[in-house]
């Protein structure tokens, strides 16, 4: 519905929103009406699995806000197998000193399956080059959680 969106044109130049739903890009650029025309804002209506065919550069920060779009169908949902090959293509296009975050949603099927073939996943990740976080809440079931990776500065002296 743009939250993020939001935040993200409001602290970076440049900014590339993916929804599949067409609603959810409506709801974005509402919201985004009150930005200045100074943010380079796109928004996209394909899968976050493309991003490579609208993106040239690298890219400083990714975030990924998965499972479904907030009061519409439930059953539309983001899903492991895209999730993965879009992380891929993330970390590729992903500047030194960048972030990729991560929100995940593990309190319905898909959601719980995408979560653990994620955290599978970025635990094969060269930790010589990337660094990953889970921030997540102990004490309450099945809620939703972040992961972070940074990708590190590499000089030509890092073994």
């Amino acid at each position: 519905n743009g939250h993020d969106t939001h935040f993200l044109a409001e602290h970076f130049a440049k900014v590339y929103a993916f929804d599949i739903q067409e609603a959810a890009i409506v709801n974005t650029r509402a919201r985004l009406q009150n930005i200045a025309s100074t943010h380079d804002v796109q928004l996209i209506l394909d899968s976050h699995v493309s991003m490579n065919h609208y993106i040239e550069d690298q890219v400083d920060v990714f975030m990924f806000n998965l499972g479904w779009l907030p009061g519409s169908d439930k059953t539309v949902t983001t899903v492991k197998k895209h999730t993965l090959q879009a992380l891929k293509t993330a970390l590729s296009m992903l500047a030194e000193d960048g972030l990729i975050t991560l929100t995940v949603y593990p309190g319905h099927k898909e959601g719980l399956e995408e979560a653990l073939t994620i955290e599978t996943w970025l635990k094969t990740l060269d930790s010589r080059i990337y660094t990953v976080l889970s921030y997540a809440f102990l004490n309450r079931k099945n809620a939703p959680y972040n992961l972070l990776i940074h990708r590190h500065v590499l000089s030509k002296h890092n073994d």
